[in-house]
């Protein structure tokens, strides 16, 4: 029995990575975990990022449709599903990066964790658990 193995795409859509430069595309993605999967693994966790620079609602359901996406991709196994746990932060600019000056209020970050929030209760997923971190 294998436990659990991580993924950091850190956006919801392929135009996001690309603009943070992130280097992995959605095929990438699900070859990791559908690899994985068929390899025994039954749980992949998943880490996403709210409030990257040029972000937009349509990134943020990206995320929603991403863990959407590789559930259906990766299929079952007998009764055996893949669950998903997924952690998603708030974007916090570093020293000396391009987004350094990159900034998000505490009222957008609370709205664009509300988006997430009702796609997640929206599509009701099995076995996918969501943990959004909350402001600090």
């Amino acid at each position: 029995r294998k436990s659990g193995i991580t993924f950091a795409p850190e956006a919801g859509t392929q135009r996001l990575r690309d603009i943070i430069n992130k280097g992995l595309s959605d095929a990438e993605l699900l070859r990791g975990v559908k690899t994985a999967f068929d390899q025994g693994w039954r749980q992949v966790k998943l880490y996403f990022m709210v409030g990257l620079p040029g972000e937009t609602d349509e990134d943020i359901v990206g995320i929603v449709d991403t863990v959407k996406w590789l559930q259906a991709e990766c299929g079952s196994k007998g009764r055996m599903h893949l669950a998903i746990s997924c952690t998603i932060s708030n974007f916090t600019p570093k020293p000396h990066t391009p987004f350094q000056w990159h900034s998000v209020s505490s009222e957008e970050f609370q709205r664009k964790h509300q988006v997430i929030l009702s796609k997640f209760q929206e599509e009701r997923l099995q076995q996918v658990k969501y943990n959004i971190t909350p402001m600090q």
